[in-house]
């Protein structure tokens, strides 16, 4: 786990809720190793609607790759070392996810930044089950990031929607009230 240490300190808090069902995740099956796999299942858990709701757009029912990773991970190799291993595929991602968040002048990984760099990675196993289904990853990539980017305006708006007014220039207003 200590290469992932250095990572775990720039993960939102669902960032790090994920990462800790992915390691129960492979630990629950006797792997030790945590694999893009595991940390999918982990990600569909804790965006289950974003993912459900980009899927769906797509005509991809999200249940098929959860399922198809499930069979894939019952007949993967086990690695039977004491201490938690990192495969490369994984360590990859995190680096992926944090260079894009620096690219977008953030400072957290989010748990959708680390569910784009699975899906920007054509190696992992989700990806090309996706591909398998008729779906570029790619365009899931575009989607997650309208979505979200959608979701920031809205809590942007929200935001400035009830926030306080300024109270510069209102003095007899506000002293009409006192």
């Amino acid at each position: 786990m200590i290469e992932l240490e250095n990572f775990k300190g720039k993960l939102s808090e669902t960032g790090q809720r994920a990462l800790s069902l992915a390691i129960e995740e492979s630990q629950k099956r006797g792997q030790n190793y945590l694999g893009t796999e595991h940390l999918f299942l982990a990600l569909a858990e804790v965006e289950k609607s974003l993912l459900f709701e980009v899927m769906t757009e797509l005509r991809v029912d999200p249940t098929i790759i959860i399922h198809a990773l499930n069979q894939h991970l019952s007949i993967s190799n086990v690695y039977s070392g004491e201490e938690m291993k990192i495969l490369p595929n994984t360590k990859n991602i995190f680096k992926q996810a944090l260079d894009d968040v620096h690219r977008s002048g953030r400072k957290v990984i989010e748990t959708t930044d680390l569910l784009m760099a699975i899906f920007q990675d054509t190696h992992a196993m989700s990806a090309k089950i996706l591909r398998s289904l008729g779906v570029e990853p790619s365009i899931l990539v575009e989607k997650i990031t309208h979505r979200v980017r959608t979701r920031e305006e809205k809590g942007e708006e929200f935001k400035k929607k009830y926030e306080l007014p300024p109270i510069i220039g209102r003095e007899a207003e506000i002293s009409w009230y006192q």
